[in-house]
């Protein structure tokens, strides 16, 4: 699954990518965003929250050796949240850079006419 789902972000990543250079965004900053959010979401935040869970779980008295089986079913639970976190991240990105820009109002506009009537 956790191969599959970081497959998944480089292809969203390659897809934000040409969608943000066709809508006249930046093409690169994007699909880099869109990889960093995949690449936090599915591997740096599951290994930190592992690590807490590990660490707890030593210092309230429990053996090293139990640390794995101890850690494994909340680690799974934590991977799937991660994807789904990652997913939802992702749809968000793709979603924005889907859009085209606003376009700003023109900062040179030339003064409003001025009638000289019969005063």
């Amino acid at each position: 699954m956790g191969l599959i789902a970081l497959i998944g972000v480089i292809v969203a990543a390659v897809f934000a990518y040409r969608t943000a250079k066709n809508n006249g965004r930046n093409g690169p900053f994007w699909a880099l965003a869109m990889l960093f959010v995949g690449f936090v979401f599915q591997i740096v935040v599951p290994m930190i929250v592992g690590l807490v869970l590990a660490v707890i779980f030593l210092f309230s008295g429990g053996a090293t050796e139990e640390v794995i089986e101890k850690v494994e079913t909340p680690a799974g639970i934590i991977g799937f949240v991660s994807v789904f976190l990652s997913a939802v991240g992702i749809w968000l990105i793709l979603r924005h850079v889907s859009k085209p820009p606003k376009e700003r109002p023109r900062e040179n506009v030339p003064p409003p006419p001025t009638f000289h009537g019969n005063d």
